[in-house]
């Protein structure tokens, strides 16, 4: 899932499954309230009483396709359809970072007995499970989820890590050296061809990775673009960054100020290492080489992926919506079929400030911004809401969105699935996640998330009050489509 902010003075956050987040929030709290206030609420464009009447011609695999007016996915045959999906359908919980236990599996073992009453049988409780995803109208796995257990009865996606670049290994690759493009390929090899994903009819596509650290929020607040330029003086991408200034400013004078540095000459801003930012008016430079960064790593990872899968769609790197910068967004749109974003909402309506603060992607209008700069589809990789409950605080991170009962927890959700699919360019979402996250906090990542996120409790047990809603919105979603043969 995506992690999220701690503030204070000083802002900390830290993603579910994946991610650390640090951003300054100097700012008073009635600067929060005051953009807000500012902040324009456009609504969504209307198309969810637009239908989708119409086939496609079918490849053989799945595929994405404009019908009537909106994107949509479609199947071998042509088929369209929405991807609604629940992220970490597993039965391998979080670990408590108290007690040290794996809760949920625990609880499993002893529900779902292998027929020598000692075991766990995974078909027995992927049965029920796949059930339970019946009834809500669920037609895809999301990320970390058991494929082997579901492949064969629901769509689903991959992330195959080809560049190891989560933020949550806190360390940044050169895309531009020889190493890192031997090792994409080689990763992407190994995942494609260890997994028999080439011939699955069942596979949407795959994610590169999962929210990559463009703008820093897991390495000390630096951009990838500065530390790109603290990389060692030979390193490759550090060449092309300081070649690509050097003509583009001419002068080391012109240098020194956007960095507040004070060489004489280029040789010591090869050898300089310790850069913090570029200086106040300088962000769309920035974008510049930060997009010139990401069309490599968009470049080299979406060839290595379809050079051992032709067939499946190639869906990015599962964006943090509100740390995104455009020109991340501006490359990606140049190589890959679908859009990947992770979009949650938080308090004091934050995911439209931080854009705001920073520079970066607007996340109003339902992403609109995020199509019109890519020209791609989108689907939502993440997204979710908590309630508190007898076993989950749900105050870590406190920035998310938290309410007082499952019914309003669903019908945020609900509200939210609608807005956005009252669109013509998401084409689905994928809910975080299956099964709720220890009362004492995830010892790993070490993050301490204590959340209600889950579809199920960790007994097991339906929300039911929750997943009414969510139902509900996945019925009228599937509602759109309606081929006539």
């Amino acid at each position: 899932m995506i992690g999220l902010l701690f503030f204070s003075k000083t802002c900390v956050a830290n993603k579910s499954g994946k991610r650390g987040i640090i951003i300054n929030f100097f700012k008073p709290l009635f600067i929060v309230f005051l953009l807000s206030s500012a902040t324009v609420l456009v609504s969504c464009s209307s198309n969810l009483d637009t239908k989708i009447t119409e086939k496609a011609v079918g490849t053989g695999y799945i595929d994405i396709k404009e019908i009537n007016g909106r994107w949509c996915f479609v199947d071998l045959d042509g088929y369209p359809f929405f991807s609604i999906g629940i992220n970490h359908v597993t039965y391998k919980g979080d670990i408590d970072a108290k007690t040290k236990r794996d809760e949920y599996q625990q609880n499993l073992i002893e529900q779902y007995p292998a027929d020598n009453g000692i075991s766990f049988s995974s078909p027995k409780w992927a049965a029920h499970s796949n059930k339970i995803m019946d009834d809500l109208r669920v037609n895809t796995i999301g990320g970390w989820s058991e494929i082997p257990n579901f492949r064969d009865e629901k769509y689903y996606i991959t992330i195959l890590y080809v560049s190891s670049s989560s933020w949550a290994l806190n360390q940044t690759q050169d895309f531009f050296s020889d190493l890192f493009i031997k090792n994409a390929e080689n990763t992407a090899k190994r995942e494609i061809m260890d997994g028999d994903f080439l011939e699955d009819e069942n596979l949407i596509g795959h994610c590169i990775d999962n929210e990559v650290d463009w703008s820093g929020f897991g390495t000390k607040r630096r951009s990838i673009a500065v530390r790109y330029l603290n990389f060692h003086k030979n390193a490759s991408g550090k060449k092309v960054i300081i070649e690509y200034l050097k003509e583009k400013l001419e002068i080391i004078d012109k240098f020194n100020e956007v960095f507040g540095t004070d060489f004489e000459n280029w040789d010591e801003a090869y050898e300089y290492q310790k850069y913090l930012k570029f200086k106040l008016g300088y962000k769309k430079l920035e974008d510049e080489i930060i997009e010139i960064i990401a069309n490599q790593y968009y470049m080299v990872c979406s060839e290595a992926i379809r050079k051992y899968d032709p067939n499946h769609l190639v869906m990015g790197d599962r964006l943090v919506s509100f740390l995104t910068p455009k020109g991340v967004v501006k490359a990606a749109g140049k190589y890959l079929d679908v859009l990947t974003v992770n979009n949650y909402y938080l308090k004091f309506g934050l995911q439209k400030i931080l854009p705001v603060l920073q520079g970066n992607m607007r996340t109003g209008n339902c992403l609109e911004s995020f199509y019109e700069t890519s020209g791609k589809p989108i689907l939502i990789t993440e997204f979710g809401f908590r309630a508190r409950t007898k076993n989950n605080p749900s105050d870590k991170p406190w920035i998310y969105l938290t309410y007082n009962s499952q019914d309003k927890r669903g019908k945020k959700t609900y509200d939210y699935i609608i807005k956005h699919m009252d669109t013509d360019y998401i084409v689905g979402y994928h809910v975080f996640q299956w099964f709720d996250q220890p009362s004492n906090g995830r010892s790993s990542p070490a993050d301490g998330e204590n959340n209600n996120f889950g579809i199920v409790n960790l007994k097991n047990d339906l929300y039911s009050d929750y997943t009414m809603w969510y139902k509900k919105a996945n019925e009228e979603v599937n509602n759109i489509i309606q081929v006539i043969e």
